[in-house]
């Protein structure tokens, strides 16, 4: 997206820009988007639909619930949904689909090769059993 405004003033840390008015400190964007368009409706984020933190082009800026705003983000569960690939090119579909008991999907190839690198190899055990460890 182009024509991005970057806000002049403080840029924090996590790339977005900070001011205070009225004696209260304001992310730049969700000030900039008030002063064109209105009060933040209850309960919505302000997602940045040009993917710049320090961006505070009202025509860039969106009220949104805050499951479209993480949906859009770079996260890699949020690419994985846009993709319907796992962070490591797994397709994320059928058996190879996992879900957690909190209702997470995980990828089972990427399971499987965590709990492989999680396991002491054959060697190491026999080497810990050969000095009576066990």
């Amino acid at each position: 997206m182009d024509d991005c405004i970057k806000f002049p003033g403080y840029i924090r840390p996590n790339g977005y820009g900070q001011l205070s008015r009225d004696k209260k400190g304001w992310y730049a964007h969700r000030w900039y988007y008030t002063i064109a368009y209105g009060p933040i409706p209850e309960g919505l984020w302000i997602d940045h639909l040009c993917r710049n933190r320090a961006c505070v082009n009202p025509l860039h800026l969106e009220a949104v619930p805050p499951r479209v705003n993480t949906a859009r983000g770079m996260a890699p569960s949020a690419i994985t949904a846009r993709t319907g690939y796992c962070q490591h090119g797994h397709a994320m579909e059928g058996y190879n689909v996992i879900t957690v008991k909190s209702g997470k999907r995980r990828c089972r190839e990427c399971a499987r090769r965590r709990d492989r690198e999680r396991r002491p190899s054959k060697s190491l055990l026999a080497e810990r059993n050969a000095r009576g460890h066990n």
